[in-house]
């Protein structure tokens, strides 16, 4: 889906950063770009893979943490905010295990995001035991999202109410150029667990685009909007689960963003490639992860434009240009001031030449004699004025 070109923005340009912790998570959400970027330079010491791209207008970095766990999430995310400073938004994009309930008819390959329920946070902590038949403790809950995030949750929501959501296209449309193609398609209600449970299935949304395709049974999936538990290690246990789930109320249970929520605030969207217990494998999570990165990508949409900052290399090029004005205003200046005392030294130099002349030179002949005689000694001058 996505295109590559052979110019893209700065890094002071990108505003959503997208952490993902598996390689399959990062390829469905690159496949989400609407463009994708060439490289760019990263500040040293910065050790993360970055794919670089267009969602509309925003510019998306992603990041592949490469492992699991909250350390690994926080140093990336660390980075990340480093080398591209202008990321206001971070999404936490991938798969996770459902918690399903009465409240939440979860199932493989839904979608759940992270939201505040009645006293506890959108993502709450816990610490699982060494021993899964250990239990767990809630050590806290984690900070909340930016407003910006949880209005385009708003919005999507919104999307979905109208039947204008875009998730359902974006899954059953997905023609990346990928290996094994068949492995992100819905993998069918005989490889669910729950699908024994079912009374009536869910029904697969119609349209037009749809109906040129070969008949099957592909459901929608659902989004699920609730309290996310993220812990220490991975849980593949249904008691525990169940306790989660009767205790804290939670959907999803992930191992990542603990490790970020509070110093990066973030919206964690997790498809469900699990149901949290002993019957676990790989079957459903490419799938999970493109239904997840689909949600993202409509999400993304729906965050605001906001006008940015101005970039430091343009600030740096405005004061740079400014100094040159500066030093140019200041040679003239100094030019001035150079003519200015050239032209004093001369009315000086003329002002000295005045007055020497005036004081050597003799006194201007007149016809009227009184002053003469008044200023001349007695007994002289008396030849000369009587002629």
């Amino acid at each position: 889906m996505s295109s590559q070109t052979s110019s893209g923005p700065t890094r002071e340009d990108y505003t959503i950063g997208w952490l993902c912790t598996l390689p399959i998570e990062s390829a469905a959400a690159a496949e989400m770009l609407d463009e994708e970027y060439p490289p760019l330079a990263v500040l040293p010491g910065d050790t993360n893979s970055y794919v670089l791209g267009g969602i509309g207008q925003h510019r998306v970095v992603m990041a592949c943490m490469g492992g699991t766990g909250g350390m690994m999430a926080h140093s990336v995310a660390t980075n990340l905010t480093k080398s591209f400073p202008n990321v206001r938004e971070i999404l936490m994009v991938g798969i996770g295990a459902g918690i399903p309930s009465e409240e939440y008819d979860v199932r493989l390959g839904d979608v759940v995001v992270s939201e505040a329920k009645g006293r506890f946070a959108a993502v709450v902590q816990c610490d699982f035991g060494k021993d899964e038949t250990d239990g767990f403790q809630v050590t806290g809950g984690l900070n909340q999202p930016s407003e910006s995030l949880v209005r385009a949750t708003g919005a999507v929501k919104r999307n979905r109410l109208r039947n204008r959501s875009q998730i359902h296209r974006l899954v059953r449309h997905f023609d990346g150029d990928v290996l094994d193609p068949e492995g992100w398609r819905y993998q069918g209600r005989e490889n669910d667990p729950l699908h024994e449970l079912d009374q009536e299935p869910r029904k697969p949304k119609k349209c037009a685009e749809c109906a040129t395709r070969q008949e099957e049974y592909m459901p929608d999936p659902e989004v699920h909007y609730g309290v996310v538990v993220s812990g220490n290690h991975a849980i593949k246990n249904s008691g525990v689960r169940d306790r989660v789930r009767d205790e804290v109320g939670a959907c999803c249970i992930e191992t990542e963003a603990f490790g970020i929520m509070n110093q990066f605030p973030c919206l964690v969207i997790r498809g469900v490639c699990s149901y949290t217990d002993e019957n676990q494998n790989h079957r459903w999570q490419q799938y999970a992860a493109l239904t997840a990165a689909a949600y993202a990508k409509e999400l993304s949409l729906e965050l605001p434009l906001t006008e940015q900052a101005p970039k430091v290399s343009e600030e740096i090029h405005n004061v740079t240009r400014r100094l040159v004005d500066i030093q140019l205003e200041l040679k003239e200046l100094k030019s001035q001031q150079e003519e200015t005392a050239t032209l004093l030294r001369a009315f000086t130099r003329d002002t000295e030449f005045e007055r020497v002349l005036q004081w050597s030179s003799p006194p201007e002949a007149s016809s009227d004699t009184k002053p003469t005689k008044k200023n001349s000694c007695e007994g002289t001058n008396a030849w000369l004025l009587e002629g």
